[in-house]
């Protein structure tokens, strides 16, 4: 209930769509509706009050149930909800893909780069989630491109255009991944929160 009240509420004041509807861009608009109410639905059911007891029981179960939350109900709701949007997930891959097999839902391949975005994004927050998906698909899509811009260019370096050929594009994914969990160790959210409460 908590949740489609929220969903109505975002539903009436979308300002970003009303004003990609007042500049024109009406396919564009119609396009990020649906997915903004989605997103802003879902962060705001995780911080209404079922949100907060869950966050509770997840930094200590025990003091949880010892203040007289019922943590085994909480939990089975979490996963309830969990199975529910990995569900529709699944579902809404299938319908795309026209298959759904261990190849394409449980491969080494997909895991890693699930595992690559909630580390790149940050854990626990909506929005790590959604920088981390967008940082590495536009990685993934881009970086081959700009290596084989960068190799193309003649530098006097003899092994540079050799070390930036796009077929070692997946080398310096690596690097840049291991770089930002060497910068932003909590995800990129992690430490701009951080940055932001030592200023």
């Amino acid at each position: 209930m908590v949740l489609f009240k929220f969903v109505m509420e975002a539903s009436q004041h979308s300002r970003l769509t009303e004003h990609l509807r007042t500049a024109g861009d009406i396919e564009l608009a119609d396009i990020i509706d649906p997915h903004a109410h989605r997103y802003t639905g879902c962060n705001d059911g995780a911080r209404a009050g079922p949100g907060h007891i869950i966050e509770v029981i997840r930094e200590n179960g025990f003091r949880a149930e010892a203040i007289g939350y019922e943590v085994a109900s909480y939990r089975m709701l979490a996963n309830i909800v969990a199975a529910v949007f990995a569900a529709l997930a699944g579902a809404l891959l299938a319908v795309w893909i026209k298959y759904t097999g261990p190849a394409t839902t449980l491969s080494l391949e997909i895991m890693t780069d699930v595992l690559l975005m909630v580390v790149v994004g940050g854990m626990g927050t909506m929005y790590g989630a959604v920088i981390g998906v967008s940082v590495f698909i536009l990685m993934q899509n881009y970086l081959q491109d700009l290596m084989r811009m960068a190799a193309t260019t003649q530098l006097p370096v003899p092994l540079l255009s050799e070390l930036l050929s796009p077929d070692r594009w997946l080398f310096w994914l690596g690097v840049l991944f291991v770089a930002s969990v060497y910068f932003f160790p909590s995800g990129i959210v992690g430490s701009l929160r951080t940055w932001s409460r030592k200023d």
